[in-house]
């Protein structure tokens, strides 16, 4: 029910969910769209290029509501003539309106005003208009007015053009849902399918803008003003949060958007940095090792890693305490291998690690997210798969036994 854009599709969409159904049946895309469209199309001389009336087929219809088509130039034109906003408030408020249901007609009305607010081609003056309709609950008036709207509006979805738009937007989260994990992009029979929201967040109070180092994309560019801020989500998840900003649901995602942010400048620390080719032999060999049938003792005090770790963080000790545990020996045994076929190997990925972790120590992550960051890097340069990431990981734990990650916490 959620308006994700203004454009026809998303508005025949929210109104078709929020028909009240026939019997069992509900409203199908053709019921809804001759609904919302008849009463223009069967006005006088609304013709297309050839002379012809307009006549919205089953497969028109579909690719109206699928993005693949804009709304036809002759609906356009004559829906822009004038006295039209009269007769499309009456048509809404004898023809549509009666049909919405009662229990969900209010927020589908909220998720369309929320849709206007956070357009970024729209005029404030206009936006203020529209919320003075939603607010005074002139509901024909709101809708006739967004329905003429959007027929003017740009249709057809071009994906190409949105990603390269909200592209460091996308990044910046990994190109996932921040909330849930679902990726934002993939391929179906050589098609590429997007399904991902942006969504504007209030910048909560105590929580500055500068100190989150927001991007210029990130912010309300609708504004220009720093009281928010702007996040990829999943459709879905962005329906869900435009539909209920609840105040937990706003300081979540202002937490995350300072950890993306974060995470985002590490990455970006860390691009320029390259490593050692042979480090790839290393992780292969430690990838393939059955350390955990048989662990090795340790030659120096556990205590090493816990001086240098959160105490709070207990998971996090004991993960790096557990990779170290099992792999320190093995990983140091094939270092040294590796230090007799190129000379000075160890010592030039010791530097190489050390330096990255030097990037990024002062930007605010955690000590986890340092972690996590340093794992991506290694496994990003050496472009082995997602499927090495956790020997990355045990890499990183390594040199944080060796001394070259964090520094010994202060008692």
């Amino acid at each position: 029910m959620g308006m994700q854009c203004l454009c026809f599709s998303e508005y025949a969409k929210a109104i078709k969910e929020c028909l009240i159904a026939d019997g069992n049946n509900k409203a199908t895309d053709r019921e809804t769209v001759h609904l919302l469209l008849d009463w223009i199309i069967n006005q006088e001389r609304v013709l297309t290029k050839n002379g012809d009336p307009v006549d919205l087929s089953h497969p028109d219809i579909h690719k109206l509501l699928a993005r693949e088509t804009n709304v036809p130039l002759a609906i356009k034109n004559a829906s822009n003539k004038k006295g039209m906003a009269a007769k499309a408030k009456a048509h809404m408020k004898n023809e549509v309106v009666p049909k919405l249901s009662q229990i969900v007609k209010d927020d589908m009305l909220y998720s369309m005003n929320q849709a206007i607010q956070n357009d970024d081609q729209m005029k404030p003056s206009k936006k203020k208009a529209f919320n003075e309709q939603f607010l005074n609950n002139n509901e024909a008036s709101f809708l006739a007015a967004l329905l003429l709207c959007v027929l003017q509006r740009e249709n057809k979805y071009s994906s190409k053009s949105d990603l390269d738009t909200d592209f460091l937007l996308l990044q910046e989260v990994g190109f996932s849902c921040p909330l849930c994990g679902r990726d934002f992009c993939k391929s179906k029979k050589g098609e590429q399918i997007t399904d991902y929201s942006i969504v504007t967040v209030p910048l909560l109070k105590g929580m500055s803008a500068e100190g989150m180092q927001f991007m210029s994309t990130g912010r309300d560019s609708s504004t220009d003003k720093r009281n928010s801020f702007k996040l990829a989500l999943c459709r879905q998840d962005a329906n869900e949060y435009e539909c209920n900003p609840s105040e937990e649901h706003v300081h979540k995602l202002n937490d995350i958007k300072a950890r993306v942010v974060k995470a985002s400048a590490a990455r970006q620390e860390l691009y320029d940095l390259g490593i050692e080719d042979g480090i790839v032999e290393v992780i292969r060999e430690l990838r393939n090792h059955q350390a955990g049938l048989k662990s090795t003792e340790l030659s120096m005090h556990p205590l090493t890693i816990e001086r240098k770790l959160d105490t709070n963080d207990t998971i996090l000790i004991q993960d790096v305490k557990d990779h170290v545990f099992h792999y320190y020996d093995f990983i140091r045994l094939t270092f040294s291998d590796m230090d007799g076929r190129y000379n000075g190997f160890f010592d030039k990925v010791a530097t190489e690690i050390k330096l990255a972790y030097m990037k990024i120590e002062d930007i605010g992550l955690s000590q986890s997210e340092i972690l996590d960051e340093l794992t991506d890097f290694i496994n990003v340069k050496t472009e082995l798969g997602k499927e090495y990431a956790p020997a990355c990981r045990v890499i990183v734990s390594f040199f944080i036994q060796n001394c070259e990650v964090f520094h010994e916490v202060s008692e």
